[in-house]
C-alpha cells in the first residue's frame, strides 16, 4: 500500500463502533462491552472511547464509566485531577508501541477484543503479570533519586541519610544510617540537620495491588505508626520500597509532601551492576580483564572510553605527549584539558565514567625497548597498540611472538587509519605459523602533508568519523580476543573508499579469513 489510504479515520472507526451499539456525541463514544469471566459468567461494562490527535499512530483512549463491576488494580493510569470523577484512569491496553501499519487497534473489533481481555485479566487479578511499574499509579515528582542497590538490597526497616547532588532536583540515598532510626526524637528540633529528610527503606515483598495513595503506602509497610510519626517530624522525606510482582523485583521511591500527599520519584540504580546493564552481555566477563593501551591519542583515547563502557575495568595507559588544542577534534579530551598529559586526560575521562582511580595506571612516556614491551605483554590480558608508529608496532610484534612461543595469555593488536581515513585496519600481532596478515597498504605519496602551525609536527587530516569507526573496529577485535585469544581474524580491514591496490579496491570489510566481503 502507498500513502495513508489504509489508515482508519476517526469517522470510519466511529461508524464501526456505532454499528456495535455505541453512542457518538462527536467527541467521545460510549457503549457497553460484553465479556465473560473466568467462570464463564457474562457481564457488561460501560466504556468511553476517545480519539486523540495521535490516532491512529497511538491507540484511542479508553476509560471505564461508572461502576465497572471489577476491582481495578493494575494496568490503568492514574486519573487526572480535573478528570470526570465518573471515569476511571486510561486503560493500559497495550504494553508497547507498534508500527502503524501493524497496529492492533486499527479496527473496532480489535479494540473491543483488547478491552474484553483487559477486563478478564483485571477480574482475575492479573495472575501472570509481572510488570514492575508502580510509579505510574502516583502523581510524579520532578526529583531523581539515586540509590546503590548493592547497599539498599541489604537493608530493611532502616533510615538512610539523603544528600543533594550537583545536578538540579537530584538526590542520593547514602550508605550512612540516620541516627533518627535508632532513637525517636520527640520534636522536630531534636532531629539533626543531616538526619532530616531521610529515606525509609523497606522490603515489602509481593504486592497484589498498586500503591496509589498515602493510605496504600501505610498499608504495605511493617510499622505504619512509626512512619507517620517520623514523617510528621520531617525526619523522613522519602520511602524506598523493594517489592516483587510474580517474583520479579522492582523498586518504588516516593516523596512525602505532607498532609497525606505522596509522589512517585524517578529513581535509578547507580551500583556497578546497575550502571553496566546497558554494556552488553559480555560486560561481566570483561570486568576481570586488564588492558594496556599504547598511545592515548585519537584511537587510543576513544578505545579506552569504549572499552570501559563495554565492561573493562583495569587499564594501563602509555603516551609521552600532552593534549594540544588541535588534538581535541579527535580526542576524548576537551579544550579545558589542553596542556595535560594525554594519559591523565584519558584517566580522568574513565574516572568520570565511574572507573576506580586505583585501577587506571598511567605512564607519561613512550615504549622504546623490547624489554619494556615484553613486560607489558607479560602482565596484561590485551595490549592495544594505537600509536600508528612503525617502531612501536614492531616492538610489540616481537614481544607478542616471544610470549606466543611460551604459551602466553596476552593478545596484542594494532589499530590504525590509513589514506586519510579511507582505510581502517586492525591487526592481531599474536599469530601462529599458519596465519598470515593481509598485505600492507603503503602511504600514498600524493597524500597532502600538513603541519601543526605551533610545533611543526605532521598532521593527519583523517576526519573524526573515521577515527570513531576505527575505534569501534579495534574494540570489536579486542573484545573478541578478550573472550577467546586467537578468535579474531589476523587482519580486519574496513575499506571506506576503494583504493587502486588490490585487495583494497572494493569498499567493504576484508579479513585474513574470508579475504573479501564486499559491501
Amino acid at each position: 500500500m502507498t500513502g495513508d489510504s489504509y489508515l482508519p479515520t476517526r469517522e470510519t472507526f466511529a461508524d464501526e463502533l456505532v454499528s456495535a451499539g455505541f453512542s457518538d456525541d462527536g467527541v467521545r463514544l460510549r457503549g457497553e462491552v460484553a465479556w465473560a469471566t473466568a467462570l464463564g459468567q457474562m457481564r457488561t461494562t460501560k466504556v468511553q472511547i476517545t480519539f486523540g490527535a495521535a490516532f491512529p499512530f497511538a491507540p484511542p483512549t479508553v476509560n471505564l464509566v461508572g461502576d465497572s463491576g471489577v476491582d481495578v488494580t493494575f494496568h490503568v493510569d492514574r486519573p487526572d485531577l480535573d478528570a470526570d470523577p465518573s471515569l476511571s484512569g486510561n486503560l493500559c491496553l497495550w504494553e508497547r508501541d507498534h508500527p502503524v501499519e501493524h497496529a492492533p487497534w486499527l479496527t473496532a473489533d480489535g479494540l473491543l477484543a483488547q478491552i474484553r481481555g483487559w477486563l478478564d485479566h483485571t477480574e482475575a487479578g492479573w495472575l501472570d503479570d509481572d510488570a514492575c511499574d508502580l510509579e505510574r499509579y502516583l502523581p510524579s515528582c520532578h526529583e531523581l533519586v539515586l540509590f546503590d542497590s548493592d547497599d539498599t538490597s541489604q537493608r530493611d526497616l532502616v533510615l538512610m541519610q539523603v544528600h543533594g547532588m550537583k545536578a538540579p532536583a537530584t538526590v542520593r540515598i547514602t550508605s550512612d544510617v540516620s541516627r533518627v532510626g535508632k532513637t525517636l526524637p520527640k520534636k522536630p528540633s531534636q532531629v539533626r540537620r543531616k538526619d532530616a529528610g531521610a529515606c525509609w527503606i523497606e522490603d515489602v515483598g509481593e504486592l497484589s495491588r498498586p500503591v496509589s495513595s498515602w493510605q496504600d503506602l501505610l498499608g504495605v509497610v511493617a510499622d505504619s505508626n512509626r512512619l507517620v510519626y517520623l514523617a510528621a517530624l520531617q525526619a523522613v522525606r522519602y520511602v524506598h520500597l523493594r517489592y516483587t510482582r510474580n517474583g520479579k523485583p522492582g523498586v518504588l521511591v516516593v516523596r512525602l509532601r505532607g498532609q497525606g500527599v505522596i509522589q512517585a520519584c524517578e529513581c535509578a540504580d547507580e551500583s556497578p551492576g546497575g550502571r553496566s546493564l546497558r554494556a552488553g552481555p559480555q560486560a561481566k566477563n570483561l570486568a576481570h580483564a586488564s588492558v594496556a593501551i599504547i598511545g592515548c591519542g585519537a584511537i587510543g583515547s576513544f578505545a579506552a572510553d569504549l572499552l570501559f563502557r563495554s565492561g573493562v575495568r583495569e587499564f594501563v595507559l602509555y603516551d609521552a605527549e600532552r593534549l594540544l588544542p588541535g588534538n581535541v577534534v579527535r580526542h576524548v579530551g576537551t579544550l579545558d584539558e589542553v596542556g595535560l598529559a594525554k594519559v591523565d586526560v584519558v584517566r580522568d575521562q574513565l574516572i568520570r565514567l565511574g572507573a576506580d582511580k586505583e585501577a587506571v595506571a598511567r605512564h607519561p612516556g613512550n615504549v622504546n625497548t623490547l624489554a619494556v614491551a615484553r613486560r607489558i605483554v607479560a602482565s596484561h590480558d590485551l595490549v592495544l597498540d594505537a600509536t600508528a608508529d612503525a617502531r612501536a608496532t614492531s616492538l610489540f610484534a616481537v614481544a607478542a611472538a616471544g610470549q606466543e612461543a611460551s604459551s602466553g595469555d596476552c593478545s596484542v593488536i594494532s589499530a590504525c587509519v590509513q589514506r586519510q581515513g579511507q582505510v581502517i585496519r586492525v591487526d592481531r600481532l599474536t599469530v601462529n605459523a599458519a596465519e598470515e596478515h593481509l598485505p600492507p597498504l603503503e602511504r600514498d605519496p600524493a597524500e597532502a602533508q600538513l603541519e601543526d602551525p605551533g610545533c611543526g609536527s605532521p598532521v593527519s587530516v583523517t576526519p573524526p568519523a573515521s577515527v570513531l569507526r576505527a575505534t569501534t573496529l579495534a574494540v570489536e577485535v579486542a573484545t573478541l580476543e578478550l573472550r577467546q585469544k586467537g578468535s579474531a581474524p589476523v587482519t580486519t580491514v574496513e575499506v571506506l573508499v576503494a583504493q587502486p591496490e588490490a585487495p583494497y579496491d572494493v569498499v567493504g570489510r576484508l579479513t585474513s579469513l574470508t579475504e573479501e566481503d564486499p559491501a
